[in-house]
């Protein structure tokens, strides 16, 4: 899945979560960092100058410093039409005065294009509202839109009384090529804008390099064709806009490609690939962190602890690199180390199942079994139905004598995930070792049905059957072992 995909996804997940399955008219803004508000540009002048910020305040800062100063320069009109205070404040908007108005788009990939397009340092987020819920908005009529700026703060449409309880949502008529290409539309308030009407995600900054150029390459998003008019253009071809491809672009863009081919489960080409990334950028965090992932999966354990250690270099609190360092070294065979890491990884982000899971499986290979024990009981707190972490329990029970508790931990396993034939064929083994050893046939059996070309389980079925005095089904299921395992060696 790839990184735009991923957050197209999650932006239908948590507008879905929020707003529900109807057809909702969504309306969208990005901000490149996470950390800014959701105000208007003329809320955060007033109050960096001293002022209080009402309704008053800003009508009076709206009429006396914009609407009618621009008025007696002549500013009021457009080709041969008189503007509207609401148009009037949206042409100074597009030229970034500070209005009362709230940029928003209709198109998500538009406002996904401006979280993304600085602060690449920072985290962004996209803003995801309903504006076509009635009890929070208010939309303003192509009538009503030419009222004075007074008016329409003042009062509703409908029954004219005082609208700070709605936001107000305009449509703004076609006035330039930015309103088409941005699918702009506005929000404003004379009060502040409640978290109660939207909804957010954040988009990570590690994320925003290679949303852009896919933005760019799908949908045809940058400077240029965002800011569609004559300023636009100007920007896009100003002396920091270089040409021709950068060294940059190479980079991202091979980026994306080494990750689909991970994806895809092309880790030898990947890693090529994220090899060419890196010798363009020695810092490319992200570009080590993947290549150590597909070095894990061709079982390069070595090499990946060398990309994790480049990643803990430059970012020394990403818990995830820890956690896949402690990976690489527990298939090294490194478990103390492997147990250090995962120490590190808890400590950075202390409701991570699957590190505790880790750090059980690594203290049980040292011998740990009451630690791996303790690791296993507070994942199975974090995550009570999650089967691996009553499989593994269970094995580091088995391990330390305890097979009828570890029988009692294999069960729950099962009943969570009753398709794995792992589970049945170690309940099986701990059954065995209890005396049980014709309910262990059945968990054997249960584990040859579910999978059938396992020598192993066969094996294990004959040394039941065997104790059982079955001698004919013992000697039959030794043979179909060795014959699986003659045809796997061929």
């Amino acid at each position: 899945m790839s990184t735009l995909t991923r957050y197209e996804l999650k932006t239908e997940e948590v507008a879905q979560k929020r707003f529900g399955n109807g057809l909702t008219p969504l309306i969208f803004r990005g901000q490149s960092n996470k950390d800014w508000l959701l105000d208007s540009s003329a809320e955060r002048r007033l109050r960096d100058s001293g002022s209080e910020f009402n309704r008053d305040v800003l009508l009076t800062y709206l009429r006396e410093e914009l609407i009618d100063p621009a008025k007696k320069e002549g500013y009021g009109h457009q080709n041969g039409k008189e503007l509207s205070d609401l148009e009037l404040l949206a042409e100074l908007r597009h030229h970034q005065a500070a209005t009362c108005l709230i940029d928003f788009t209709r198109n998500f990939h538009v406002a996904l294009w401006f979280a993304c397009m600085s602060n690449n340092d920072k985290d962004g987020k996209v803003f995801i509202v309903n504006s076509g819920d009635p009890s929070l908005f208010e939309d303003i009529t192509p009538e009503r839109s030419k009222d004075s700026i007074e008016k329409i703060l003042s009062t509703n449409e409908k029954d004219r009384v005082p609208s700070q309880e709605k936001v107000l949502y305009w449509q703004p008529p076609t006035q330039n090529n930015r309103i088409i290409v941005q699918h702009s539309c506005f929000i404003f308030s004379s009060e502040e804008i409640s978290a109660r009407i939207y909804t957010e995600i954040t988009i990570k900054e590690e994320d925003k390099p290679s949303i852009k150029l896919a933005l760019k390459l799908y949908y045809g998003l940058d400077n240029k064709s965002v800011y569609r008019d004559f300023m636009g253009f100007a920007f896009a071809n100003n002396q920091d806009q270089l040409l021709h491809e950068t060294s940059d672009s190479v980079k991202i863009s091979t980026y994306i490609q080494a990750n689909e081919m991970a994806k895809q489960g092309e880790y030898k080409e990947a890693i090529k690939a994220y090899d060419k990334v890196i010798a363009l950028d020695r810092n490319f965090i992200n570009a080590y962190y993947n290549r150590g992932v597909a070095k894990i999966h061709l079982k390069e354990s070595q090499e990946a602890i060398e990309d994790f250690n480049k990643v803990i270099e430059l970012k020394p609190d990403d818990a995830e690199s820890y956690f896949n360092r402690g990976i690489a070294k527990a298939r090294s065979s490194k478990h103390e180390e492997a147990v250090e890491d995962y120490n590190k990884a808890i400590e950075l982000k202390p409701d991570d199942v699957y590190a505790y899971i880790n750090r059980g499986i690594a203290k049980a290979r040292s011998g740990k079994y009451e630690e791996a024990v303790e690791d296993y009981n507070k994942a199975i707190e974090l995550k009570p139905d999650y089967a691996e972490s009553y499989f593994n329990r269970g094995i580091a029970k088995a391990r330390s004598g305890k097979h009828e508790e570890a029988v009692e931990d294999y069960n729950k396993a099962i009943e969570l995930k009753p398709d794995d034939a792992g589970f049945y064929s170690n309940r099986g083994i701990a059954k065995g070792r209890s005396g049980k050893h014709e309910e262990a046939v059945e968990d054997f059996s249960k584990a040859i049905e579910l999978k059938p070309d396992d020598a192993k389980l066969y094996s294990y079925r004959g040394e039941s059957n065997k104790k059982l005095g079955n001698t004919k089904q013992s000697a039959e299921d030794i043979a179909k072992a060795e014959k699986l395992k003659r045809d796997y060696d061929a």
